[in-house]
């Protein structure tokens, strides 16, 4: 089976050029600078604070206690549980809008470019097919 290497970039689904933000995601903590950057030069807004506690409720709880000593203008999360019933309550409470992130996947450094839609397509190919002619498996 082929595959390919990948990387996940955040990308907020709404336009941040020119806010300062707070991001929440499930990210290892060795990854926040490399995300911080990418969200900063690819959407042109400034991240204040990064938590990676999405998945760990009660330092999410911590991070959001931060969340009112910034200058944050908007909230950037991945959908998680926690992102609904924690996040977005405390970003409500703070008037401060939240902004949903996908999280899209990207040819790791050494892949060739274009190889990961490649590889879908012909996933979405083979799955048409065994469709139509009813095979399962």
């Amino acid at each position: 089976m082929p595959t390919v290497r990948v990387v996940f970039r955040p990308r907020p689904v709404e336009d941040v050029q020119g806010k300062r933000v707070a991001f929440f995601c499930t990210a290892v903590p060795g990854q926040v600078e490399s995300m911080r950057r990418h969200l900063e030069e690819a959407n042109g807004c400034q991240v204040e604070f990064v938590s990676c506690n999405l998945a760990d409720r009660r330092a999410l709880r911590r991070d959001l206690d931060r969340l009112r000593t910034l200058s944050a203008e908007a909230v950037l999360t991945e959908i998680k549980a926690a992102a609904i019933d924690l996040v977005a309550e405390e970003a409500e409470t703070l008037g401060l809008p939240v902004v949903p992130v996908d999280n899209e996947p990207v040819e790791a450094e050494g892949e060739t470019p274009g190889r990961l839609a490649e590889l879908v397509e012909e996933l979405l190919r083979t799955a048409v097919e065994r469709f139509k002619s009813g095979e399962q498996g």
